[in-house]
């Protein structure tokens, strides 16, 4: 699993593929392996694959993960990799099932006192509010994710959380807060 990590970062994606492969191989030989690791191999492997554009293939890697997770009831990592399966639906282009999904995963993390997670999910569900047009809905979803952002100290996601609000800005032709978002 780690193997995978590494090689994924590095770039190298068809070593990432196999190391997951073989994880997975691994996990399905050796019955002492719990199911939230082989669950957190599927995310990585999903994670791996939505980058590689294989969007459907994600999807169905999420969703194992999910299954196993929800039946070790591990609530934070299900709302985690909730979000990544809201993230890939939203790349396909199911805006509404991304929503569905992304309040899905607040719920989740809501129920288990995290917090973290939060703001990213709600990024993705502005972006898909814009998507489908209702800007007014979207630009509420992102100063939330800001403002959850600025609060946990969270500077790496804040900054894919700017850089959709420039792009929702921009979109609504109020082109000066966009500017300022990119700036910030």
């Amino acid at each position: 699993s780690l193997v995978l990590d590494f090689l994924r970062e590095l770039g190298d994606s068809d070593g990432a593929l196999r190391a997951a492969d073989s994880a997975l191989d691994l996990c399905a030989r050796e019955a002492s392996v719990s199911p939230r690791l082989k669950a957190n191999v599927l995310r990585a492997k999903g994670i791996l694959l939505r980058r590689l554009g294989r969007t459907h293939e994600a999807v169905q890697a999420y969703a194992q993960s999910i299954a196993l997770l929800r039946s070790v009831g591990a609530h934070r990592s299900e709302a985690r990799t909730t979000n990544a399966l809201a993230y890939a639906v939203m790349v396909l282009g199911r805006y509404e099932d991304a929503i569905a999904l992304g309040m899905s995963s607040v719920a989740l993390d809501l129920s288990v006192g995290g917090r973290f997670q939060l703001a990213k999910t709600m990024a993705v569900i502005g972006r898909c509010y814009e998507r489908l047009g209702d800007v007014s809905r979207a630009l509420a979803y992102l100063a939330r994710a800001r403002q959850a952002h600025a609060r946990y100290g969270d500077q790496d996601g804040r900054t894919d959380t700017l850089l959709v609000s420039a792009e929702v800005f921009s979109t609504a032709g109020q082109l000066e807060q966009a500017a300022g978002f990119l700036e910030e």
